[in-house]
């Protein structure tokens, strides 16, 4: 079995440097890159689409799926890891945005939390999740829409499996980079996954 991961196209929030709404959809560029990568994908033989529920992963989805007449299945559990809501729609750049920001990756570990947001357990307790509905999935060619920090969080767990912790998980984050519309590809060999391909934005350079 063959897994693309792909990041979504630029948001609107983003664009505006701010902490993305679940509701805020692809700027101008963001669609554009998501049809740049429709296109460098349509050589690629795609069963099935799984993507994130918020809007900038579902719109970016629906683009791809659109060219290829393809349904898009949506899940819950490959959406970003979630920060608190205060911080929700905010300038990243904001004194206090930083603050909070650093309260959260000094305590992700443990059960302290400034407020609502998710911590290390909550996030591989989910995507833990999604990794066992992976192995049980009959279909050759995956195609998973989803974000940043997913993408990051399930590379740690198909190489550390259940004992990937928050301290390998804070290192990934920070030496991991996932551009908009990256693509990812793992191969599953067996019960081992195998990188392929980390990511991939050649389409961007067209």
């Amino acid at each position: 079995m063959k897994v693309y991961f792909v990041r979504h196209g630029e948001s609107v929030d983003a664009c505006n440097g701010l902490h993305q709404r679940p509701d805020s959809p692809l700027s101008e560029n963001g669609v554009e890159q998501a049809k740049q990568l429709s296109k460098r994908l349509e050589m690629v033989g795609i069963d099935k689409i799984i993507s994130s529920t918020l809007d900038r992963a579902s719109q970016t989805a629906e683009i791809i799926a659109k060219k290829r007449r393809m349904e898009v299945g949506y899940s819950d559990l490959i959406v970003e890891l979630r920060k608190p809501s205060v911080l929700v729609g905010t300038k990243r750049d904001a004194p206090e945005t930083r603050k909070i920001k650093s309260f959260m990756k000094e305590n992700f570990g443990d059960e302290i939390r400034h407020s609502d947001e998710e911590n290390f357990i909550d996030f591989k307790k989910r995507l833990v999740k999604f990794n066992e509905l992976l192995s049980k999935e009959r279909s050759e060619s995956i195609l998973v829409v989803t974000h940043g920090y997913v993408i990051k969080f399930l590379f740690g767990l198909f190489l550390f499996d259940e004992k990937f912790d928050w301290e390998q998980a804070l290192k990934l984050f920070g030496l991991l980079k996932i551009k908009t519309t990256g693509l990812t590809v793992f191969e599953k060999d067996g019960r081992e996954w195998k990188l392929v391909t980390w990511n991939d934005i050649a389409h961007l350079a067209e």
